[in-house]
C-alpha cells in the first residue's frame, strides 16, 4: 500500500496505489471520522473534494456506502485510488496548507482498506523539492528523504508530518534523541526553553526506566534521525497539543516562549511535559477500548481521568522535577487546578466516570450551559491522581505511591506494547484495582468506587486532609459577594462600552437569579451605563437591594428587577508548613 501526498494551493492531493494481490474481493475503502487522542467524531470525510479509481488511464467512479466509506469492487489488476482534501485546519488534529507550511495529520488525511489495516505502507511526499520534512516516521531508504515506512496503517497515521519552506521554521536538537522544530510566527528561542525541555525528557525518562533502551524499536531496518520530535505551530490564539507515538503537535502563543513571562512560558513547559508523558501513558499503557480501535466509531472508556487526569497530575510534577519551577510555584499549580474545578458547579453534577464516558458528547462539544454541569477528567482527574498518591504514600509510610502504581503498570502492559511478538493488552477499570492492589497491598476497591462514581456532592475528595498531612498549609478563603455570575462581549462604539451581549451564565449569580438568557443585550443597570466590569455597576449595592435591569431579548426591550444577594465563594490558597517539612520531602523529594 503506497500513498503519495503532493500540495496544491489550499489542498492536499493523495493518491493510494493498491496492489491487485489485495483486490482479489470487493473491498471498503474508509476514512477515520476521528484521530486517536481526541475524543470527537469529527469525520475527516467531509474535506474529500474529489475521489475515483484509476484503472488502465481510465477514470472509474467510486460509489459511497456511508458518509465515510466507500464500495472498492474487485480487481485484477494494480489500481490507484486519487482524492483531494481541503486543507484549512489549523489546529492540532488537521490538515492545514499555505504557502510557508504544510501540516499533515494522517488520521485526517489517508483512507484505509477495511482489513488491510495491518500490512505495511508507504508514503512518498512528492512536489515539495525546495522544503523541509519533520517527522519522526520512518525513511523507507536512507538515501530518499522523501520516502517513509510504516508497519501497519495504524502506525502511519501515529506520526505527523510538517513541511516547511526554508525560512519559515527553527529546528532544534534538544539532545541526541529528541528535537523540537518551531513554525508559523517567527520568536527568538531562549536556550532556557530548551534545556528545560531536555530535563522534563531526561526525568520522565528515568521514571519509566529507559533512559538506555528507548530507542524506537519498531521500524527494524527502517531508519529515523531521530526518537522523539516536538512539532510545535506558533500563532495568536493558539493552544493545544495531540500526542503521537514518537511525536507531539504543540500549538503555543509567542509570548509563552518569552521565559519573562513566568505563566505562559510554565503552562508552555507543561504543555510539553503533558503530551510527553503521553508516549507512555496512552500510546503504549492504554484503554482496553482502543486496542485494535474502530476509526468509524466513538471508543468509549470509563478511564480518560486516569490517562488524562493522571497525565494532568504527572506533567506539572515533573516540571518541579526537573527544576523547570520551584516549589511554591508547583503548589500554586495545584492550587489553580482546585480552584479551577470548584469555581464553577460542574463537579457537583458529573462524576470522573460520567465525564470520560460523556467526553465524545459532551467534554468536546461544549454548550454556554457545560461549566454549570461537566466535570473535566483532566482537572478533576488530576486531583484524584494526588489524593491516590498521597493516600497510598500515607498508608504506607511512603514505601508505595502512585508512582508504583504507574510503574507497574508500564512494565506489564506498556514496555513491549509494540513488539511484533506481543500480544496488545490494555487496562480496564477492573484490572486497574486489581493491579493496584497487587503492587502496593491496599485495597482501594470502595475508596476509588466512592472518588469515581460519586459527585463532590455525595463524595468530596479528600486533598485537604492529606494535603495537610504532607505539610502543606491550606487557607481556604470564604467570599460572600455580588456577583453578576456572566460571561459576555462589550459591544463598544467610539471606544465605549455601550451594552453587552450575554455568552455564558454561571449558577447561583445574579444573571441566573434574573432568568437572562444567552444572547440579551444588557444596556443599563441601575439606569447606569455598562461599566468595563459590570460588578462594578454593582459597589454601591448591598444585600436585599433592588436592582434595575435594562436589555434587549428578541428585538423587545425588557426591564427587570432583581434582589440583590451575596454568592459564595471558596478559594484555596496553598503554601509550605515552614515549621514541619519532613512529609513532604517524602512526597516531593
Amino acid at each position: 500500500m503506497q500513498y503519495t501526498l503532493n500540495y496544491r494551493n489550499n489542498y492536499l492531493d493523495i493518491s493510494l496505489y493498491i496492489p491487485k494481490k489485495y483486490l482479489v474481493q470487493a473491498k471498503t475503502l474508509c476514512m477515520p471520522r476521528y484521530i486517536p487522542g481526541s475524543y470527537m467524531l469529527r469525520d475527516f470525510a467531509c474535506n474529500i473534494v474529489d475521489i475515483y479509481v484509476i484503472k488502465n488511464n481510465n477514470k472509474i467512479k467510486l460509489y459511497k456506502i456511508s458518509h465515510s466509506e466507500w464500495q472498492l469492487e474487485a480487481f485484477n489488476e494494480d489500481i490507484e485510488i486519487i482524492y483531494t482534501l481541503y486543507a484549512k485546519d489549523n489546529s492540532v488534529r488537521g490538515n492545514f496548507c499555505d504557502s510557508e507550511r504544510v501540516l499533515v495529520n494522517g488520521a485526517a488525511s489517508f483512507l484505509y482498506i477495511k482489513d488491510l489495516q495491518d500490512v505495511p505502507h508507504t508514503l512518498i511526499i512528492n512536489n515539495f523539492s525546495d522544503w523541509h520534512i519533520h517527522t519522526a516516521l520512518a525513511y523507507k531508504n536512507y538515501q530518499y528523504y522523501h520516502e517513509f515506512y510504516a508497519n501497519n496503517y495504524d502506525m502511519l497515521i501515529d506520526y505527523p508530518i510538517l513541511i516547511t519552506r526554508e525560512n519559515f521554521y527553527q529546528k532544534i536538537k534538544i539532545d541526541s534523541k529528541h528535537q523540537i522544530v518551531f513554525a508559523g510566527e517567527k520568536v527568538e528561542i531562549n536556550a532556557n526553553i530548551i534545556k528545560s525541555i531536555e530535563n522534563i525528557c531526561y526525568e520522565q525518562n528515568k521514571f519509566f526506566n529507559t533512559l538506555e533502551n528507548n530507542k524506537n524499536i519498531e521500524f527494524d531496518e527502517y531508519k529515523t534521525d531521530m526518537d522523539y520530535l516536538f512539532i510545535t505551530q506558533v500563532g495568536h490564539n493558539l493552544y493545544g497539543g495531540l500526542e503521537h507515538r514518537a511525536s507531539t503537535v504543540l500549538q503555543t502563543t509567542p509570548d509563552s516562549l518569552n521565559i519573562n513571562n513566568r505563566d505562559k512560558y510554565i503552562d508552555f513547559l507543561g504543555l510539553c511535559s503533558h503530551e510527553y508523558f503521553h508516549s507512555w501513558w496512552v500510546k503504549r499503557v492504554k484503554p482496553q477500548a482502543f486496542i485494535n480501535p474502530s476509526f468509524l466509531h466513538e471508543l468509549d472508556t470509563k478511564l480518560l481521568w486516569i490517562f488524562e487526569g493522571f497525565t494532568s497530575y504527572y506533567d506539572n510534577l515533573f516540571l518541579y522535577k526537573a527544576k523547570c519551577i520551584t516549589l511554591e510555584e508547583y503548589l500554586k499549580l495545584i492550587q489553580d487546578n482546585i480552584n479551577s474545578i470548584y469555581k464553577y458547579e460542574g463537579h457537583n453534577h458529573q462524576s470522573l466516570n460520567d465525564s470520560s464516558i460523556d467526553a465524545w458528547i459532551k467534554y468536546y462539544k461544549p454548550t454556554p450551559n457545560s461549566l454549570n454541569t461537566n466535570t473535566s477528567y483532566y482537572t478533576k482527574g488530576a486531583l484524584l491522581a494526588l489524593c491516590l498518591d498521597l493516600y497510598i504514600r500515607k498508608n504506607t509510610d511512603n514505601k508505595f505511591s502512585l508512582d508504583t502504581v504507574v510503574k507497574f503498570l508500564w512494565e506489564k502492559y506498556g514496555r513491549n506494547f509494540y513488539d511484533v511478538n506481543t500480544i496488545q493488552t490494555g487496562l480496564t477499570y477492573e484490572s486497574f484495582l486489581q493491579n493496584i492492589q497487587l503492587c502496593t497491598s491496599l485495597n482501594l476497591d470502595n475508596i476509588l468506587n466512592s472518588w469515581v462514581f460519586n459527585t463532590s456532592l455525595e463524595t468530596e475528595l479528600p486533598f485537604l486532609e492529606y494535603l495537610q498531612h504532607f505539610d502543606i498549609n491550606v487557607n481556604i478563603k470564604v467570599e460572600n459577594k455580588i456577583d453578576w455570575g456572566l460571561q459576555y462581549k462589550s459591544n463598544i462604539l467610539d471606544n465605549n462600552i455601550q451594552s453587552i451581549t450575554i455568552e455564558k451564565i454561571f449558577k447561583y449569580g445574579l444573571g441566573d437569579l434574573a432568568d437572562l438568557s444567552i444572547g440579551d443585550i444588557v444596556i443599563s443597570i441601575n439606569k447606569q451605563p455598562i461599566e468595563k466590569d459590570i460588578n462594578n455597576n454593582l459597589l454601591n449595592c448591598k444585600q436585599g437591594d433592588e436592582i434595575n435591569i435594562l436589555y434587549w431579548r428578541n428585538r423587545q426591550l425588557i426591564q427587570k428587577l432583581v434582589e440583590c444577594n451575596y454568592k459564595t465563594s471558596k478559594l484555596f490558597e496553598l503554601s509550605i508548613n515552614k515549621n514541619f517539612h519532613n512529609k513532604i520531602n517524602g512526597w516531593l523529594c
